[in-house]
């Protein structure tokens, strides 16, 4: 189980597929140009390894946001996802590699070879660019060879949401009978309140009280694969 870059062979720490479907109400104010639909990520991270004689390296593989036509997760299995960036638009969905940026790949495809329970078989290649020096720049191939376990399907929700809601979004993509669904999940965050107002910064500080921060709240349902 591994990823080989050119001539470098890197042990796969862990390879994780996951689903989620967004928020219908997120998506009307934040995503534009996105359709509301249940979307595939496949993450691949790799152990560190030594590429030159004092270049050490732990790339990560990742493609999002991809779709297929299916109603079931376990017909994943058989599926294949490819894209070439001198034929297709930059708004189709594609992978990234992570050395030291995250950068494009410009050719992928990625196969779902495979099935036993909740492990596919996965192959995936193509050229990469880990922007080091020759040759290791760029239109460096790649081939991922490894297991990599479906973990779960997330349903964003709203404040309105319950658990009832979330698994009637997840039913129109999916066969719930096919999942363990969890208690809804709530995380509760403080992030910093940003600079961008120059001199209007003093007020947003005597709004948002010392240190400025603003409060969100993250909601959503976790749905098990069912083995």
């Amino acid at each position: 189980m591994t990823m080989i870059l050119r001539d470098v062979r890197f042990p796969i720490r862990e390879a994780t597929i996951s689903g989620h479907i967004l928020n219908p109400d997120w998506l009307n104010k934040y995503g534009e140009g996105k359709s509301l639909r249940l979307e595939w990520d496949v993450v691949v991270q790799t152990e560190e390894q030594l590429i030159d004689e004092e270049l050490f390296a732990d790339p990560r593989i990742s493609w999002a946001e991809f779709s297929f036509p299916i109603r079931r997760w376990s017909e994943l299995e058989g599926q294949t996802i490819q894209f070439d960036a001198a034929r297709d638009a930059l708004t189709a969905p594609h992978a990234f590699s992570y050395f030291e940026t995250h950068e494009l790949i410009p050719v992928s495809t990625l196969k779902f070879v495979k099935r036993a329970g909740n492990k596919f078989l996965i192959h995936w290649e193509g050229t990469c660019d880990p922007m080091f020096e020759e040759p290791y720049h760029k239109n460096v191939p790649f081939l991922i060879q490894t297991e990599a376990v479906f973990k779960e399907i997330s349903v964003q929700a709203g404040e309105s949401d319950t658990d009832a809601t979330t698994l009637e979004r997840l039913s129109k993509y999916l066969d719930p009978a096919d999942f363990i669904q969890h208690p809804m999940k709530e995380i509760v965050r403080n992030d910093p309140v940003e600079n961008r107002f120059g001199i209007f910064d003093p007020l947003l500080r005597w709004v948002f009280r010392s240190p400025a921060t603003r409060r969100s709240v993250q909601r959503y349902s976790v749905f098990e694969p069912r083995i």
